[in-house]
């Protein structure tokens, strides 16, 4: 069994709030997120990057701004390359994983702690 630490799968996130405190979050490492601008109901794509346990493709999830909604969309997906690279244009411009709405992150969350293992 491999093991990492919180370092090595989070990062820390720093953001001034409109009160002027400072916010502090933990972000996922091995993530690309990607936003298409409402150009289809799946609006947003994060890519699970990184050598997690069992990896043997690429892992993805699409997602609408609001996935939990009955009308929302959170659809799991794996290729056995990378669906970003060489280019990800298809997928929209690449953002920060704390411009996902909260509902996407906690989902994206979830399932990163699934595919590394620290569930």
């Amino acid at each position: 069994m491999v093991c990492f630490t919180t370092e090595e799968l989070f990062y820390e996130q720093l953001e001034i709030q409109d009160d002027g405190k400072i916010k502090s979050t933990m972000a996922p490492v091995w993530i690309r997120v990607y936003d298409n601008g409402g150009e289809s109901a799946d609006r947003y794509t994060v890519v699970f990057t990184g050598n997690y346990p069992g990896r043997n493709g690429c892992d993805y999830v699409s997602l609408s701004a609001d996935p939990t909604s009955i009308l929302g969309v959170c659809m799991h997906g794996w290729h056995d390359k990378f669906i970003d690279r060489p280019t990800y244009i298809h997928l929209g411009k690449s953002i920060k994983f704390k411009d996902l709405p909260e509902d996407c992150q906690n989902l994206v969350l979830k399932d990163y702690q699934i595919l590394w293992d620290i569930v």
